[in-house]
């Protein structure tokens, strides 16, 4: 399985609001396999943007992203606070990997920014204005 790759020992994380926390490599193998079998989690997709590979080393940019229903907290959007709509929610990530004995493993990942809308009720709204 492609996430029993990752060999940083550790990475950055960046929520919505911008906070940065530190997780641990066996955090995010125990969170991506609660992905892969728990059934109702949000399916996280991957297109690849940009690749480049020089001799064992090679380079990743790509828009990772979800579908979700997102409620409109500031009645902003529908003029009906709260109501649902599907979202599209997702970032810019790169990834360096390493070609070893083993396989490809990945030694760092980074995220331009975090989480954000990108998409509501099928709507782009990327850039942001």
């Amino acid at each position: 399985v492609l996430f029993r790759s990752i060999d940083m020992p550790q990475s950055a994380r960046i929520a919505t609001d911008g906070q940065v926390t530190t997780v641990t490599a066996e955090q995010t193998i125990h969170e991506l396999e609660g992905q892969v079998t728990e059934p109702n989690k949000e399916i996280w997709k991957i297109d690849v943007l940009w690749a480049s590979r020089v001799h064992d080393e090679a380079t990743t940019v790509a828009w990772i992203y979800t579908k979700s229903n997102s409620a409109d907290v500031e009645g902003v959007d529908s003029q009906k606070k709260g109501e649902k709509h599907p979202v599209l929610l997702g970032t810019i990530i790169r990834d360096r990997w390493i070609f070893t004995k083993d396989g490809w493993r990945r030694s760092s990942h980074e995220k331009f920014f975090p989480d954000r809308i990108l998409a509501i009720d099928g709507k782009d709204i990327v850039p942001p204005e």
